[in-house]
């Protein structure tokens, strides 16, 4: 799988000093400062050549990647270039050198051209920087700041127009404007239901024209992590993509029914990755999603009624969608009198607008339980069942919306071992023929018993020498082992999965939003995945005796 191998990773030079700081010791920690601290972007197939202290600290750090690499180190040069097979999309890298790991960083895999902004002029709409069709830019907001470009646009001409920054996980909260060349105002976006609080707008122009685009922080503020990526191009305005293990795609977005053509999908193990377009001639939208660990079904119409209800499998998901303004969706599964089930549903963590009410039914109609949603809650209920057969849920939308972007996941799953498992850390330093600790914290509901772990992937020298938690106990330490013969500097992701009983991974999610303080779709994409690196063998304590 891609980005599982021991390789030294890349940065780019427009790549993200935080990446590295405190990471390095001397000798080389100085070069950060001199990092341009803005989004990293790859093209897949083009070499990037660093020089310098850029190629110095590529030497002394190890990467994983969620893409395959290669590399070229010469003449104190190094040259770096992404599989140009490689999905295009919201990757990630962490990066690992003596003892230490960075927080999960993303970069951004596209084919549009990069466009350079030379001395960082483009401070007022007078001096915008110019773009010449479809591209792809980095910038910096600082305080009270705004930046701007200008692009020219034919009779008819539309355009899509996109800001990355909470996707990206970048303080700034952004806020763009589209104005003519007298400063009026033509179009502006502050946040795009299903991007979180990143920015998106398209715009035909009604006569030939040129428009300025500025971007800004929503509240004026601004630093050195108020970066981000603007992507200009004929894309779709597409959120996410859902996928059945009949492998019946589906678009979800306000235009993805607009969808013609796409990439070809790829993934590491770690996220999947979709690049839908209006044709294959045009500039693609960049779609990341969870690898789905459940049996996947497809809502499928008409089942608007109790009597057209989809049963569904138990600890399987489903993937639906309103498709119309009122439309009601019905599914159903078999339960014995007394069992309790716990319904989940999932939308904003995905990069969906939609908001879901849900609510359960015993044959008869009468009603065994419904949701009550929160800003914080996607949707969730608990049912218990009142005799043998099925039960019904009924799926809608809280305020009856509906249409292409109005999706939403659900799952099912039995309460009676009910537990949740997370965890502090999200990454492990280990020597070989060492172990490091993982301290798991437990909120039980009605299950108990003791809990037994593994890892996944399998991966070969490591291993869990303590792998459970004591039944009762709301606290427990796994104890991960690196066999002898593992090399120092390989550096894997891998999962902490319950098997005794099967209650689902360690989550990691709290972990990675306390770190990066955003971005609950990228949480939702990494939750769960731990970093390990394995670091040189401590040399033994004291003096060598003299022979």
């Amino acid at each position: 799988m891609w980005g599982l191998r021991d390789s030294f990773r890349w940065l780019r030079k427009g790549g993200w000093a935080f990446v590295f700081s405190g990471l390095f010791c001397s000798g080389v920690s100085h070069a950060q400062d001199r990092l341009p601290n803005e989004p990293m972007v790859l093209k897949p197939g083009e070499w990037k050549v660093f020089k310098g202290a850029e190629s110095k600290i590529l030497e002394q750090a190890k990467f994983w990647t969620s893409f395959s690499l290669d590399t070229e180190v010469k003449d104190g040069q190094t040259r770096l270039r992404a599989d140009k097979a490689a999905p295009l999309g919201i990757h990630f890298l962490r990066a690992f050198a003596g003892d230490k790991i960075t927080p999960w960083q993303p970069v951004l895999l596209d084919d549009l051209p990069l466009l350079s902004r030379g001395e960082r002029k483009n401070g007022s709409a007078e001096r915008a920087l110019d773009i010449n069709g479809a591209a792809i830019l980095t910038g910096t907001i600082k305080s009270r700041d705004s930046e701007y470009y200008r692009i020219k646009l034919g009779r008819g001409e539309s355009i899509t127009i996109e800001v990355l920054a909470q996707r990206i996980l970048s303080s700034l909260d952004p806020y763009l404007r589209l104005l003519d060349e007298r400063g009026r105002q033509l179009a502006f976006c502050d946040d795009e239901p299903g991007l979180g609080t990143d920015s998106r707008l398209r715009y035909t122009a009604k006569s030939a024209e040129s428009i300025i685009i500025e971007v800004r922080d929503t509240a004026y503020q601004g630093s050195d992590k108020h970066v981000y990526a603007l992507r200009v191009g004929d894309f779709p305005k597409v959120n996410a993509a859902f996928i059945g293990n009949d492998m019946q795609l589906l678009w979800l977005g306000p235009e993805a029914e607009d969808v013609k053509a796409t990439s070809a999908e790829g993934h590491s193990g770690v996220a999947r990755w979709y690049a839908p377009r209006r044709a294959a001639s045009k500039p693609a939208a960049l779609v990341v999603l969870p690898i789905e660990t459940a049996e996947v079904s497809m809502e499928k119409e008409p089942n608007d009624t109790q009597t057209t209800a989809i049963t569904m499998s138990v600890q399987g998901c489903v993937y639906g969608r309103f498709e119309k303004a009122d439309d009601v969706d019905w599914f159903a599964w078999e339960a014995k009198k007394g069992e309790k089930f716990v319904v989940r549903v999932q939308t904003r963590s995905l990069g969906l607008p939609t908001d879901v009410r849900l609510s359960a039914h015993s044959p008869d109609g009468i009603s065994l339980a419904t949701s009550k949603p929160t800003a914080e809650d996607e949707g969730g209920l608990s049912v218990t069942s009142n005799g043998d057969g099925k039960v019904f849920l009924r799926v809608s939308h809280i305020a009856g919306l509906g249409g292409p972007e109005q999706g939403y996941r659900l799952s099912i799953e039995p309460a009676k071992a009910a537990f949740i498992a997370s965890t502090e850390t999200d990454d492990l330093v280990i020597a070989p023929d060492g172990t490091a600790d993982l301290k798991l914290t437990l909120e039980r509901a009605g299950y108990d018993g003791a809990i037994t772990y593994e890892l996944e992937p399998k991966i070969t020298g490591l291993s869990l020498s303590k792998a459970g938690v004591e039944a009762k106990k709301k606290e427990g330490t796994l104890q991960f082992k690196a066999d002898a013969s593992m090399a120092p500097g390989s550096i894997y992701q891998v999962r902490v999965q319950a098997v005794n009983p099967a209650g689902g991974q360690v989550q990691t999610y709290q972990t990675f939003t306390n770190k990066l303080g955003t971005s609950a779709t990228m949480a939702a994409v990494l939750d769960g995945w731990i970093t390990v690196a394995i670091k040189e063998k401590p040399a033994p304590k004291g003096k060598p005796k003299t022979p």
